[in-house]
C-alpha cells in the first residue's frame, strides 16, 4: 500500500513555466499527472523592462518580480521550465566536418568569435547534427554534415536560473518559443508533424515566424511590428459594423449615427488593420522564400500556416492572410478541459503550454 502511494505521488508533478517575452513575462502553474496535464491552476503576466542591450538581464528587477508573484499568487510549484524570447535566439544551418556530434560542439566553441560571430558577449551554444538522405558538401566540395546551431545570451539565462535557485526553485529546462509551439502543433496535428509548416505567434508588440520541415527547425525570427492600431481594431471589431448608407455629414454604423470625425477615425482604424495584415503577409512571404531558395528547399512547398495569438482573431483575419499567401491558414490554440480556467484566458500562453509537452504524452 505504501509503495503504491509513493508511486502515485511520483506520477504527479506541479510545474511552473516562465515565458519571457520582449515586454512581459508570463507565468503558468500546472499539475501533471501520469504524463497528462491534469490541472491548470493559474495563468498570469506582467510587463517588465528587465532585458537590456545584448540580452543582459537586470537581476534585481527579476528577483523583485519573482518574489512579488510568488507572494501574490501563492505559487506552490518548485520545478520550473523557462522560455526565452525569440528576438534573443540565433538559429543557423551550416555544413561542418562529418565527425561525431561531441567533436562538433568542441569545434563550435573554439570557433565562436572567429569564424562564428554571435551578437552576445557570453553566448550559450548548442547544436544538432542533422540526418540527411543526400550527401552534404561544404563550400570546398568536401563531404560534410548538416548542422543546426542554436545560440542565446548567457547574460540572460545564467542570472535568471541563478535567481530561481536562490529562491527555492529548481529550473529543469530552458527552451525557445519555436520548439514550444511546435510541440503543441505536433500533439494536435500528429499527421502533419513532418510536413513543411509555418508557425506564427502574434503578441502585443511583435510577431514570431517559425518554419519547420521533417520536424526540424529551419527558420525562426522575431519581427517588431507596430500593431497597436490593429489591437485597437481587434478590441472594437465586435462593437460596430460599417453600413453603406450615407448622409451629407453623417453615416449610420450598427444602428448609430456618427459625425464625420468619428467616421474618419473608424476608417483610419480599418486602414491600420489592413496595413498590419499586409505587413505580416509580406514578412511571411520573405521567410518562405528564404526557406525555399536560400536554404535550398525548392521542392518543399509550405501548404499550412498555424497562428497562435494573444488576441481572439476574427475569421476575416485568417481569410485575408490565406488569400495573400495561397495556403491554408488555421488557428493554433490549446483547448483546456480544466474548468478552473476558460480557454480564452489561455490566449497568449501557448508558448508556456508548449513547454509542458516535454513532460506530457498526448
Amino acid at each position: 500500500m505504501k509503495k503504491k502511494l509513493l508511486r502515485l505521488i511520483k506520477n504527479k508533478t506541479r510545474l511552473l513555466t516562465v515565458s519571457l517575452e520582449e515586454d512581459c513575462v508570463r507565468f503558468l502553474e500546472v499539475t501533471i499527472k501520469n504524463k497528462q496535464i491534469q490541472t491548470i491552476h493559474q495563468a498570469f503576466s506582467l510587463k517588465h523592462s528587465m532585458i537590456g542591450d545584448g540580452g543582459k538581464l537586470d537581476k534585481g528587477q527579476w528577483e523583485e518580480i519573482l518574489k512579488q508573484q510568488v507572494k501574490e499568487y501563492k505559487i506552490k510549484a518548485k520545478l520550473v521550465h523557462i522560455v526565452i524570447p525569440s528576438s534573443l535566439v540565433i538559429v543557423r544551418h551550416q555544413a561542418m566536418p562529418d565527425v561525431p556530434e561531441k567533436d562538433l560542439k568542441q569545434m563550435v566553441q573554439f570557433e565562436i568569435g572567429t569564424s562564428i560571430h554571435l551578437p552576445f558577449d557570453l553566448p550559450i551554444v548548442d547544436l544538432v547534427k542533422l540526418k540527411s538522405d543526400q550527401p552534404v558538401y561544404n563550400d570546398e566540395g568536401e563531404l560534410a554534415s548538416s548542422v543546426m546551431i542554436v545560440a542565446a545570451p548567457g547574460d540572460l539565462i545564467y542570472p535568471m536560473v541563478e535567481i530561481l535557485q536562490e529562491n527555492g526553485f529548481k529550473p529543469k529546462y530552458v527552451d525557445i518559443p519555436a520548439l514550444s509551439l511546435y510541440r503543441i502543433f505536433s500533439a494536435i496535428h500528429e499527421n502533419k508533424k513532418d510536413d513543411p509548416i509555418l508557425l506564427v505567434n502574434i503578441s502585443r508588440f511583435g510577431v514570431d515566424l517559425h518554419i519547420f520541415a521533417n520536424s526540424i527547425l529551419w527558420f525562426t525570427r522575431h519581427y517588431e511590428m507596430a500593431i497597436d492600431s490593429f489591437v485597437k481594431r481587434q478590441e472594437q471589431i465586435k462593437e460596430f459594423a460599417e453600413v453603406e448608407e450615407e448622409s451629407s455629414k453623417q453615416e449610420v454604423l450598427n444602428g448609430k449615427i456618427y459625425d464625420a470625425k468619428t467616421l474618419l477615425d473608424r476608417i483610419q482604424e480599418k486602414e491600420n488593420y489592413q496595413s498590419f495584415v499586409t505587413e505580416l503577409g509580406h514578412e511571411i512571404e520573405r521567410a518562405i522564400n528564404f526557406f525555399r531558395f536560400t536554404l535550398n528547399h525548392q521542392d518543399q512547398k509550405i501548404n499550412h500556416c498555424y497562428i497562435s495569438s494573444l488576441f481572439d482573431l476574427p475569421i476575416e483575419f485568417y481569410n485575408q492572410i490565406q488569400e495573400r499567401l495561397d495556403m491554408e491558414v488555421h488557428s493554433l490554440r490549446y483547448t483546456s478541459e480544466n474548468k478552473k480556467l476558460e480557454t480564452e484566458r489561455l490566449l497568449g500562453y501557448e508558448v508556456g503550454i508548449g513547454m509542458l509537452f516535454r513532460e506530457v504524452v498526448e
